[in-house]
């Protein structure tokens, strides 16, 4: 068994520095550590330079877009399992000794797809304690149930994941025609859809959350990401239904990498979607600086949540028409991504 761990870095300054040289000492005969730095910033170059570890690659390239920082990471790595930082978190190294005899135990079990741990999750004023210890229910429902009504951030993927399934789900999660703030639940379930998680009560990573740990910060990251996507912040008081039909339409439909019964898609399908369309009337009374399609938004809201009927082609339609009021080419990109 080999065991990859890939960080893709771009955020600078001392505290980013001492990670990264923390991670680079994890290094061992069947674990390879990969550190990928987009920053462009000659002093921490000059930094990185002077890692020579064993089995540790340093990879300094001009700025970039993240996701291509990503897979070009994941183009280097060769080990059977793939475990992902991010250059503002902490891996525990003390851990990757003892999980090594667990991934050699799953690694040829078709029905395991790696395995998860305790983590350490810092808010701007408390630090939480969180054990993902229900993922190795056998039936897929069940691990999407534990998941979305466990109460948990959606920070599992930063585990020990068998390479040919992380591959598959961030091809899928890459391809998306818009990257909005909830993808992070989407691409956790795409996950739990391939199989089980197996548990080891060990500390695997302190994760910084002080961008989600309040509302205002939330409604501030959500607003910027729907911005970034080249879509009017408004968005974010329909977020969830959008949520409510990507993922639906994703396990459904569109995602077949992973082996299920038609039957058993139908049923994630329906979970993920009567698990966020609840959340609208949250959603609909937050108000994004600048916002100019709010009126357009709120109507969306108000003809879903009270719909007798789900038609998710007919919701594409909706979000589409929406989506136009700011790009007409996203809003259409959209659609021809997501119709069946």
């Amino acid at each position: 068994m080999k065991l990859s761990v890939v960080i893709p870095s771009h955020n600078i300054g001392p505290r980013i520095n001492l990670n990264l040289l923390n991670a680079s000492l994890m290094v061992a005969e069947d674990v390879e550590v990969i550190i990928r730095d987009n920053s462009g910033n000659q002093e921490k170059r000059d930094f990185l330079s002077g890692i020579n570890e064993k089995n540790c690659r340093i990879i300094c390239v001009d700025e970039c877009s993240g996701s291509e920082n990503y897979q070009a990471l994941l183009n280097e790595a060769c080990g059977e399992f793939i475990f992902t930082g991010s250059d503002d978190d902490v891996i525990s190294g003390y851990s990757i000794p003892l999980l090594r005899p667990e991934l050699d135990k799953i690694k040829d079990d078709p029905a395991i797809i790696g395995t998860t741990g305790i983590y350490i999750v810092e808010n701007s004023d408390k630090s939480v304690i969180t054990s993902f210890d229900t993922f190795d229910a056998p039936a897929a429902l069940d691990r999407f149930k534990n998941f979305l009504d466990g109460g948990k951030p959606s920070i599992f993927q930063y585990s020990p994941i068998k390479r040919d399934v992380l591959m598959n789900v961030y091809g899928y999660m890459s391809s998306l025609p818009v990257e909005l703030s909830f993808h992070d639940w989407l691409l956790n379930c795409l996950y739990l859809m391939h199989g089980r998680m197996t548990y080891k009560p060990l500390f695997l990573c302190q994760y910084i959350n002080n961008n989600w740990s309040s509302p205002e910060q939330c409604l501030e990251s959500d607003a910027k990401s729907w911005r970034r996507a080249g879509l009017d912040a408004s968005g974010i008081r329909l977020q969830w239904l959008v949520c409510a039909f990507e993922g639906a339409s994703a396990f459904l439909v569109k995602y077949r990498k992973a082996e299920m019964s038609e039957e058993e898609r139908m049923h994630l399908a329906l979970y993920w979607y009567n698990h966020w369309i609840p959340m609208l009337n949250m959603s609909a009374s937050r108000q994004a600086e600048g916002a100019r399609f709010d009126k357009q938004a709120l109507s969306l809201i108000e003809k879903w949540k009270s719909s007798a009927q789900t038609s998710l082609p007919n919701l594409l339609d909706d979000v589409a028409e929406y989506f136009a009021l700011s790009s007409p080419e996203i809003a259409q990109r959209y659609h021809d991504f997501w119709k069946w």
